[in-house]
């Protein structure tokens, strides 16, 4: 949790300062950048999926692993 908060706030940060450069910059430099969000976007929603895959991995391997080692003292 506490790394999509991170990630939202570099996101957040990263979109004010693209939008002052976007502003200060020519029209073919805030063309280029029209696909920016997007990119975040993508990112942030493949970073979740990512985080949630490794976690829940995680915790399927500390659960057979638990199991193995109760079943083999048993």
């Amino acid at each position: 949790m506490m790394f999509l908060f991170v990630v939202g706030l570099i996101w957040i940060i990263f979109v004010n300062v693209t939008g002052v450069i976007v502003a200060d910059s020519v029209q073919s430099t805030a063309q280029a950048t029209d696909m920016t969000p997007f990119y975040w976007l993508v990112s942030i929603v493949g970073g979740s999926i990512i985080a949630t895959l490794v976690y829940v991995g995680w915790k399927k391997y500390r659960a057979e692993h638990k199991k193995q080692e109760k079943d083999h003292n048993s």
